[in-house]
């Protein structure tokens, strides 16, 4: 589990917090796994897979500002990230936006696809 309290740094690897992030993910644990997750990623900020991994758990918790932020800047680089092209399509259908949510899937789509 994320362990940087006290002003103490990670004391583990990147892999092991994804790892952790990914089994707490499973049993439900979004909270933890976001944690996890997060510490992986002061590690490694830029991976695109943990923060794929991370917005899903925002999705899960009904975030979905925050779980289309990380799908976003995985995209930075590399808007071909397919994973991400796909999740971040679905983020913006799922979060529905209210009466606008169509339209907003719509460009979401256009944007993270061109």
């Amino acid at each position: 589990m994320s362990d940087n309290e006290e002003g103490q740094g990670p004391k583990s690897t990147f892999s092991t917090y994804v790892a952790e992030g990914d089994q707490l993910f499973q049993k439900g644990e979004y909270v933890k796994a976001i944690e996890s997750f997060s510490t992986a990623l002061s590690l490694q900020p830029d991976d695109k897979n943990c923060l794929v991994a991370r917005s899903r758990c925002y999705l899960k918790l009904g975030n979905a500002e925050s779980a289309l932020k990380d799908a976003e800047t995985s995209l930075q680089d590399n808007k071909d990230f397919f994973k991400v092209c796909s999740s971040a399509a679905n983020l913006c259908f799922i979060s529905s936006f209210g009466p606008e949510g169509p339209s907003r899937y719509s460009l979401c789509v256009i944007r993270h696809l061109s």
